[in-house]
């Protein structure tokens, strides 16, 4: 203990490690001012009745260079007697009784008041606030007599000197400099606000490197209840069991769902308080324990029901595998398990269960932390919430219970998670939908980002701690550690003779001594003042106005910085959601759990005047989680089943569009069987193989001017084409496009022009005619026109022209958008329909037998259907009906795409709001597995189609490998997002032998007949010469 004017060690500057420390001896002097402190104790076992030691302290000072100390223990269930014994003359003290060695019966009596109120043995049902507070308040007197002995004290309390009132501060100078300290600007939070969201996004690319200051661990929770008081669907109904884990008690929670309304639910619960044994034990005594306790609970509740659901909420940060696989990282909280880190959580439990609780089937079928369940717990409102935030404050049991009070918030800290885009986490099988990450961001500091708004107090308290250097962020927030570092500020100005006129009592060298009930209650505008004195005067502290003024000050600065960093944290959070989804304003339900928010009125104040400042254009609503920790996670297991029970019956649905390798290579297989019954003139093959008489494609030689009509659906194009020398301009196109009228498309040949049977014509009067001769006969009849028509092809013919002309390999043409077909260069004597064996010529497959399967006019259709189903299954959409969805045609193939191609839920939820369908994100996570798989159904189809095409073309000629181009055209390969990967990767697994390239053909049905035009005419010259 330090002597007079010194203060404490340097080493552990503001800090008692011990209640006892030796006394010494002194003479008491008349006139000397006492000080006193009161330690109180309480017996270790929770089963027994309240046993409290008290230890009365008084410190009496003449001067600087004098101390005396005196002490009375005094034990018994009520400290009662101790008060009446305060009362009587020192001659009626029995020999254990407060004893000062005196022989002066003239003495006046020394007269000691207090108030006190005790704390019986909690309850198994912790408050966050003890609603009964231990308060004791002292009345300071002065022994008036003299020549009074001294008597030799051991074993008493230690206690920190009065200063010499020469070597006082004056104060207020130096209070303000160290407040200032504490106050952060805008700058600055924005600067933290960047800093984190950095922190975070480097730590969700590397979250399997470790060393990043933020760890951003995957929790495997996809599903988020919907919000509509959780809308319990059937396999989310029944019984479901929680196992929540604090500091301080396991809870074992069991909820009985049988309606949808989650307020309805029948819930009980129980507590079973955690011991020191447990705490710091093995593997097998702490899941041991649990599995006990869930035996006893259901026991003591008598459940009928013997097969249950398990959530459990692990307040440790763990690596997930899946929900319910995650291995301890490292425990923390005071806790210290042999051999755990690294072990499966789920398992262990789940090996403990099926051994200690044989009368019951208990599934472990979620592990979350208790950030998560806060979040979960706060999606019972109208929407889910999608950012959970802990600020904590574990349960205190007041002034009488000092010892517990370190004991049990050691580590009272600050987490936050939310919900991130699967696509963007590294490392996990889940690329659809959304995930929780868990942050840790308590971690957020120790790149150095924090260390300008660190004080000499911090550094102080964080020395005091269990793991000094470590949780910078969660230090600077943290309940218990604002408490203590007002405490550790307090200490230093008193030493320094800034307040309390330099007096240092060991209240303020103990750890623990304020809660964060007390700064709330000093902060209170009306009483705070008031509050401040009381809380001194149980201090034992004597202290002015002016000091409590201070304490005030001090208070509020520490609750300001914990309130704004807090607020900064959840700012990077939300710009980092906004960011990948691409939402420049978010609207957002953050579920937010502990103390320093819930119960505090001027915390959450701050907290959302500040997040409003540093992200303006976002509206962020506060969902209290009040502490449901074991509620979050039934909801999270609930979902799960959920979750497990939907994906079975989309899988059934979805298994006949999902094809395996085997059934692709039969599909080829039977393509090319199919194939070689057309060129035999089979009249039972499904694909036609119609001859062109396109014999020879362009070299590159071909020059001139040429004509090429083009009939579409709803226009007729009319080109102009000239083909160059490249170093001249190569191809030139112009070109005219005309409106078909009605009326032609539906009139008789004789009083228009030939229009084909598809997109849409009807005309009559054209089957069987020389549809060459009906166009020769129609220019024949309009004057001034001097046009000879040499070709008539369709538009898959054109685009492998349009390409052969760039590519000489290209041997393949390819339509994939409104409709599908395919053609390419085949062994005339393959042919039977032509006469002639030598050469090739291009075969039109006309495969539209699986055009239905295959092309974009039937894609959205097939979809329409499946979730038409799905919604009859309740397991879209809640099971609403939509007209909308009845209606036929109602998605084009665009949507398919749009839907594909958006990067997060919400984007899908915009679209399907314009058909009048309600989604939640899971909803839209549905849609898009739908829309992928149909489409990459009819991308494999085709690919199997052109791989039984290539590969027959290398098979005609006896090679080995084929090195072959494709000239591709239409929308579904040009706009679709994954359709022409998913093409080129089927192609490529099932004909290894063929080195196949894809190119993208320009206009294909313009140029391209062009193209035919002008090899047709050239070849037409060579053999009239």
């Amino acid at each position: 203990m330090s002597g007079p004017g010194q203060g404490p060690s340097r080493r552990d500057p503001y800090s008692k490690s011990g209640a006892h420390a030796s006394g010494s001896k002194s003479s008491l002097r008349s006139g000397s001012r006492i000080s006193f402190a009161l330690n109180t104790t309480s017996g270790s076992d929770p089963s027994s009745e309240n046993v409290q030691q008290t230890s009365f302290v008084l410190n009496a000072i003449a001067g600087p260079a004098s101390e005396d100390l005196f002490s009375h223990p005094m034990s018994g269930s009520n400290i009662t007697d101790f008060l009446e014994m305060t009362t009587r003359r020192p001659s009626q003290h029995s020999k254990d009784s407060f004893a000062v060695s005196a022989t002066d019966s003239d003495t006046p009596n020394t007269f000691l008041t207090f108030s006190v109120s005790q704390l019986s043995r909690p309850s198994r049902e912790m408050h966050a606030i003890p609603k009964h507070r231990a308060s004791i308040t002292s009345a300071f007197l002065t022994l008036s007599r003299s020549g009074l002995g001294t008597t030799d004290m051991s074993d008493i309390s230690g206690l920190s000197p009065h200063r010499d009132p020469s070597v006082m501060s004056t104060g207020p100078n130096q209070i303000q400099k160290h407040l200032r300290s504490f106050r952060i600007s805008r700058e600055q939070l924005l600067f933290v606000k960047n800093s984190m969201k950095e922190a975070l996004e480097r730590g969700l690319k590397h979250h399997n490197e470790g060393g990043n200051s933020l760890p951003v661990i995957p929790t495997y929770v996809c599903a988020l209840p919907d919000g509509t008081g959780l809308m319990f669907s059937s396999p989310e109904r029944g019984n479901f069991l929680a196992l929540e884990m604090t500091q301080t008690f396991v809870k074992v929670l069991l909820l009985n769902m049988t309606e949808e309304d989650i307020q309805k639910a029948q819930m009980k619960s129980k507590n079973f308080p955690i011991t020191e044994n447990i705490m710091k034990s093995t593997v097998d005594q702490l899941f041991e324990f649990l599995a006990e306790c869930l035996e006893a609970f259901l026991r003591e509740v008598g459940t009928k029901e013997k097969s249950f659901p398990l959530g459990f909420c692990f307040p440790f940060a763990c690596k997930h595998v899946s929900l319910n696989q995650c291995h301890l990282i490292k425990a923390t909280k005071n806790f210290w398990w042999s051999g755990m880190e690294g072990k499966d959580v789920a398992e262990e439990l789940q090996k403990a269960i099926n051994q200690h609780c044989k009368n019951y089937q208990i599934e472990v079928v979620a592990v979350v932390n208790d950030t998560v369940g806060a979040m979960l717990s706060g999606c019972s409102e109208d929407e889910p919430c999608e950012i959970g935030l802990v600020i904590v404050l574990f349960p205190c049991l007041g002034i009488l219970s000092l010892t517990l009070v370190f004991r049990y918030v050691a580590d009272a800290g600050t987490n936050c998670c939310y919900m991130e885009q699967a696509q963007e986490i590294p490392g996990i099988n889940e690329k659809e939908g959304r995930m929780c990450l868990n942050t840790e961001w308590g971690a957020f500091g120790k790149g150095g980002e924090l260390d300008d708004l660190v004080t000499e107090f911090d550094l102080l308290m964080d020395k005091q701690t269990m793991n000094p250097g470590s949780q910078r962020f969660e230090k600077l927030i943290g309940s218990l550690y604002i408490c203590d570092t007002v405490r550790i500020f307090l200490a230093h100005l008193a030493e320094k003779g800034e307040l309390f006129s330099g007096v240092l009592t060991p209240s303020l060298l103990t750890r623990g001594i304020f809660e964060l009930q007390d700064v709330a209650e000093i902060l209170d505008e009306q009483m705070g003042l008031s509050k401040a004195k009381n809380f001194l005067l149980r201090l034992g502290m004597v202290a002015s106005n002016e000091d409590c003024f201070h304490l005030q000050e001090i208070c509020q600065a520490v609750f300001d910085r914990s309130a704004s960093l807090c607020a900064a944290g959840l700012a990077a959070v939300l710009t980092r959601i906004a960011t990948a989804q691409k939402r420049p304003q978010l609207t957002i339900n953050v579920a937010v759990d502990g103390g320093l928010y819930n119960y505090y009125k001027q915390y959450h104040e701050i907290l959302q005047e500040t997040l409003k400042a540093l992200v303006p254009d976002y509206t962020v609503n506060f969902v209290p989680s009040h502490g449901n920790g074991a509620l979050g996670v039934i909801m999270a297991t609930a979902a799960a089943i959920r979750h497990n029970s939907q994906s079975q019956q989309i899988d059934q649905v979805l298994a006949p569009f999902r094809f395996s390798v085997m059934e692709l290579e039969r599909l080829q297989n039977l393509m090319k069987l199919e194939m070689m019954k057309g060129l035999a003139r089979d009249s039972k093959a499904s694909v036609r193989m119609l001859p062109t008489y396109v014999c020879h494609l362009p070299d590159g030689s071909e020059r001139g001017k040429f004509l090429a009509l083009d009939l579409g659906g709803t226009n007729f194009r009319v080109l102009m084409v000239e083909l160059k020398d490249p170093k001249d301009g190569g191809v030139i196109m112009t070109n005219e496009v005309y409106t078909v009228p009605p009326k032609i498309a539906q009139s008789s040949s004789i009083e228009g022009i030939l229009l084909a049977w598809s997109k849409g014509f009807t005309a009559t009067g054209c089957v069987g005619q020389d549809v060459v001769q009906l166009l020769r006969e129609a220019v024949q009849r309009q004057e001034h026109i001097n046009v000879n028509v040499v070709a008539i092809v369709n538009d898959t013919v054109g685009t492998m022209m349009a390409c052969a002309y760039v590519d000489p390999k290209c041997e393949i043409g390819l339509i994939v958008g409104t409709g599908t077909n395919a053609c390419y260069m085949e062994e005339m004597r393959n042919v039977d329909a032509v006469e002639g064996k030598e050469g090739r010529m291009c075969i039109n497959t006309e495969w539209g037998a699986y055009e239905k399967l295959i092309s974009g006019m039937y894609l959205g259709e097939i979809v329409r259907y499946i979730l038409l189903e799905l919604m009859d299954r309740k397991v879209l959409f809640r099971g609403q009906d939509s007209p909308m969805l009845q209606t036929k045609g109602v998605f084009p193939t665009k949507f398919l795409s749009d839907v594909e191609d958006s990067q997060g839920e919400e984007r899908v939820c915009a679209m399907l709001e314009e058909f009048k369908l309600h989604t939640t994100a899971e909803d839209a996570k549905v849609v898009k597995e739908v829309c992928r798989t149909v489409s990459s159904r009819a991308a494999k189809l085709c690919g199997a189609g052109v791989a039984a095409v290539v590969e027959k073309i290398r098979e005609n000629r006896r090679l080995e490998k084929l090195d072959v181009t494709v000239g591709v055209d239409g929308t579904l390969y040009k706009v679709h997002p994954r359709f022409s990967k998913e093409l080129q990767e089927t192609v490529a697994l099932l004909a290894p032998k063929c080195h196949v390239k894809f190119l993208l053909s320009e206009d294909g049905s313009g140029k391209g007949a062009a193209l035919i035009a002008a090899v047709t005419y050239t070849e037409a010259k060579r053999r009239s010469v």
